[in-house]
């Protein structure tokens, strides 16, 4: 059986893991990667990346993603694996939330360092367009299973200091039997080995440069909902952020230029 890692990206998936490996001894695998077949040398490596992938409690698949999915899904033991796609089934789920503004901006930096190339800007991720989709969109995917997938939701703040009572709760939902040990966030060691994609790790909010007028009035009206939902503003804060309609030359590009399909989506949030 899977239980599923589930989050939209940068939204503390790596900060599960941690705790799955630090607090219960528990590794955990990944949708994306390569198998332990088609790693080589790279099994040994002992790069900065190898040594985040060895805090996270990471696993090698043993075999390709296909034939490990299936055989993962039919075995009687419990495999943990990170995923930031839409879900496969109707297997058990942990579930991962964080302000969609962090995690979008954090989404946008690791675009900028490690796949310069997709040219992803902040408004493309705010509006789904990417690979992942868009932040709400996934919220709901994961939430809109039947109602026999067993999911239990986390948030991102109560992962950086995770405390008894919630260690609790992953190990029973889980069917973790051992207690567990307390919970060090490995993040400055994580920062030092790689600084490009462990910036901040903070939970609060603090509009960076980057995160314009634009990106404040596409993502109150595309996710104000869901900030509102899940507390991280208030119905007056979303209404403030969608009435700062952008007035540059470059954003009145962009909106202009929105295919049609994203401006429709902008448009069906406004109604």
């Amino acid at each position: 059986m899977i239980i599923w890692l589930a989050s939209y990206p940068r939204t503390g998936n790596g900060l599960l893991r941690s705790v799955l490996k630090e607090c219960f001894g528990r590794g955990s695998y990944a949708v994306y990667g390569r198998s332990e077949a088609e790693s080589g040398a790279e099994a040994d490596d002992q790069s900065a990346e190898r040594i985040a992938f060895d805090l996270r409690g990471g696993i090698r698949k043993p075999v390709p993603w296909p034939d490990f999915y299936q055989l993962a899904t039919a075995s009687e033991e419990v495999y943990l694996v990170k995923t930031h796609d839409l879900p496969l089934d109707d297997q058990p789920a942990l579930y991962l939330v964080r302000d969609g503004r962090a995690a979008i901006t954090s989404y946008w930096h690791m675009h900028r360092t490690m796949n310069p190339e997709a040219e992803r800007t902040m408004a493309d991720l705010i509006v789904g367009r990417d690979y992942f989709g868009d932040w709400s969109s996934h919220w709901h995917a994961w939430q809109n299973r039947p109602s026999t997938a067993r999911k239990l939701n986390l948030r991102y703040e109560e992962l950086i200091n995770a405390d008894a009572a919630l260690l609790e709760r992953l190990a029973d939902f889980c069917g973790f039997n051992e207690p567990p040990l307390p919970w060090t966030n490995p993040f400055p060691i994580l920062q030092a080995a790689l600084p490009e994609t462990h910036r901040r790790g903070s939970s609060h909010w603090d509009a960076p440069e980057e995160w314009t007028a634009l990106s404040d009035y596409l993502f109150g009206w595309v996710h104000g909902p869901l900030m509102v939902q899940h507390g991280y503003w208030t119905e007056a804060e979303m209404e403030a952020a969608r009435s700062r309609f952008p007035t540059t030359t470059d954003d009145a590009t962009f909106l202009c230029r929105l295919p049609s399909d994203y401006r429709r989506l902008v448009e069906s949030k406004a109604i």
